[in-house]
């Protein structure tokens, strides 16, 4: 049986093990800065890999003594950063080792280079004292030299269950991973990756590559789910009403993505349909079906999804540019807050302001209804009964209330009451 004593001693261990790594990626990079060769570096990281592996077997031994799930997923969200160091360093190596790379004969050429034959022509003009110049010159042409300047590294995809999404992460990830690590390597990278349900999902699979990409796919990638999920945004999304131009930009956006999204995943169909148009009609108000019917009228072609949104966009980039502040400083104070879908500051408390209306007042965001939100989900009644009388809105919607809108006139309570 272990004892208390023996638990603390493999945790010992482990830190030290830890420590060791740490301190060798740091003498690692010490070598990358100071642009030293490939031989050097790579008996560094031999030793890195030595003490990564040494590292995963004591976090097994300490981790076999815990019996909380709770504190046994901390400890495992403790190694994956560590994974990420190792990896991020494995990463650095081989771009390192890129930058070494010494340009060869070009392709298709059984010859020396143009380079190569204009230094020899040279070196035997000019005689025998310049034909060292000449080999010196030659080896500096094949040298490939790399810019100094220090980039930020781009950032691996991030999936955190959102199905729209899938696809996208799924392109993203094949395209960086797949071609540049195995699949022992590329497993660990995923879970690197994954947030949330995706990430317990496979917790279950162990160092199964394409058992995780399966399980994945069966759950996040299955058309049928990309699609209703697609629909329901378009359901959902609350009729325009005259004056709401930003509205307007962001149905223009939601369409725009969604239609990209199905077509990625291969069934477009789904939304490039007579039945999505009518519904996608029937969101405008009654002048921008008119303005619409008009332009089908006159363009005399069938009726797309494609079609409907070169007519919106052309008609969003009209009325950004209508709305948007003039260079007369008469009027540039007053068109200011009149734009506020593209306003920097919505908050200002004026009489001629025109506030943006969020989806979710709480987090003052368009992503989420504020009845799905989960800072309001999260808090007891008694927090979001007062949450709802702070912000003066209506118990039976959560929507903030106002002349027109009240408990007494809220369409959802009629209905419920029906």
């Amino acid at each position: 049986m272990t004892t208390e004593q023996d638990v603390k001693d493999l945790k010992i261990k482990r830190r030290t093990a830890k420590a060791k790594l740490t301190r060798m990626s740091n003498a690692l990079q010490h070598l990358l800065d100071h642009d030293r060769d490939l031989e050097e570096v790579d008996e560094a990281f031999q030793g890195l890999q030595v003490t990564f592996i040494d590292l995963e077997k004591r976090h097994e031994a300490f981790c076999a003594t815990i019996d909380d799930d709770d504190e046994f997923t901390k400890e495992e969200a403790w190694l994956e950063s560590c994974q990420s160091t190792f990896i991020d360093m494995q990463m650095r190596i081989r771009d390192h080792a890129k930058s070494k790379a010494i340009v060869t004969v070009p392709d298709g050429s059984d010859g020396p280079s143009q380079a190569t034959a204009a230094s020899s022509a040279a070196a035997e003009t000019a005689g025998q004292e310049n034909e060292t110049v000449s080999r010196e010159a030659e080896v500096d042409s094949r040298v490939v030299t790399s810019c100094k300047v220090q980039m930020e590294r781009p950032k691996l995809p991030k999936f955190s269950g959102d199905v729209r999404e899938f696809a996208t992460f799924r392109s993203d990830f094949h395209h960086l991973i797949d071609t540049r690590y195995s699949k022992r390597d590329a497993v660990t990278i995923l879970r690197t990756c994954l947030q949330g349900k995706p990430l317990d999902m496979i917790r279950g699979v162990g160092n199964d590559y394409d058992a995780a990409w399966a399980y994945l796919n069966s759950v996040f990638g299955d058309r049928r789910f990309i699609a209703d999920a697609i629909i329901y945004d378009v359901n959902s999304f609350r009729d325009l009403r005259d004056g709401e131009d930003s509205r307007f930009c962001d149905l223009v956006h939601l369409l725009r993505r969604s239609f990209n999204t199905l077509k990625e995943v291969g069934c477009p169909q789904d939304i490039d349909n007579s039945q999505t148009l009518a519904l996608i009609e029937r969101k405008m108000t009654l002048e921008d079906r008119k303005v619409w019917f008009r332009h089908v009228e006159s363009a005399d072609k069938d009726v797309s999804l494609q079609h409907l949104l070169d007519w919106m966009e052309t008609e969003m980039m009209t009325r950004m540019r209508a709305t948007a502040p003039l260079r007369s400083a008469t009027s540039s104070s007053r068109q200011k807050n009149a734009v506020h879908h593209v306003s920097a500051d919505n908050k200002q408390n004026s009489e001629n302001t025109q506030f943006t209306q969020y989806r979710c007042w709480s987090c003052e965001s368009s992503d989420h209804w504020v009845e799905h939100c989960q800072k309001v989900l999260s808090k007891s009644q008694t927090e979001r009964f007062q949450l709802m009388r702070d912000n003066h809105a209506c118990f039976s919607c959560l929507k903030k209330a106002g002349r027109e809108h009240n408990m007494r006139t809220c369409k959802r309570r009629k209905r419920c009451s029906k």
